[in-house]
């Protein structure tokens, strides 16, 4: 199982939650380009079809104003009240169009190529 926070400040107050589901961390990286401190969890998830995976996101560049994403979600908010839908997962091809460094650890993603040297039959 795997818990993660979702949310950000939103006035004086921080306003989110924990997220909890099913998976296994695969990789992550951080962004520290100037004032930037980002970090970027890629997470494998079982599927009745096979594995797709989630990312989170954990923005703590300005201390005062952490930013929490997990990706994918639909950001419109549900009629019901109860926020973003983040029950939809990514396959292989998604993850990598949207962070492509993700890709070395998507085994699957790419094709094999043999480069060792094949015996020649005589």
């Amino acid at each position: 199982m795997v818990r993660v926070l979702v949310g950000k400040r939103n006035g004086p107050a921080f306003s989110g939650f924990w997220a909890e589901f099913e998976g296994k961390e695969v990789s992550s990286y951080e962004d520290k380009k100037g004032d930037k401190s980002i970090v970027y969890t890629l997470y494998r998830c079982p599927t009745e079809t096979g594995e797709a995976y989630r990312v989170h996101i954990a923005d703590e560049g300005n201390p005062a104003n952490p930013v929490y994403e997990l990706h994918p979600n639909d950001p419109d908010p549900d009629i019901q009240g109860v926020g973003a839908d983040y029950s939809d997962l990514w396959q292989d091809e998604q993850v990598v169009a949207k962070y492509p460094l993700f890709v070395k650890d998507l085994v699957d993603y790419l094709p094999i190529r043999q480069l060792d040297p094949q015996p020649r039959g005589f």
